[in-house]
């Protein structure tokens, strides 16, 4: 009978580590080199927006994301496949080309 609180503190000792295993942010900044204003969307979901040669950043969570640049002018998307890491920011630079 003593046998089951020792097991169950031993697993509970490692519930934190496997919760931050599990959790974490990166930064994703989408870095605006052209003239047009370019909205961000991470996985389909609106982020944040950038004006003409500038930049905006967004915190998103730790994994592979789907980054789309679409310009407001005329709704011309750019896409990106990017993995965030841990506390690591990921740049998204866009041109015109």
């Amino acid at each position: 009978m003593k046998l089951v609180p020792v097991i169950i503190a031993g697993v509970l000792a490692f519930l934190p580590t496997i919760a931050c295993a599990l959790e974490g942010y990166g930064e994703v900044v989408l870095d605006n080199k052209t003239a047009n204003t370019l909205d961000l969307y991470v996985d389909d979901v609106y982020a944040c927006r950038a004006l003409g040669g500038g930049i905006c950043p967004t915190q998103v969570r730790i994994g592979p994301h789907r980054l789309v640049a679409k310009r407001i002018a005329d709704g011309a998307t750019m896409v990106q496949q990017t993995t965030v890491e841990q506390g690591v920011v990921s740049t998204f630079t866009v041109t015109d080309q």
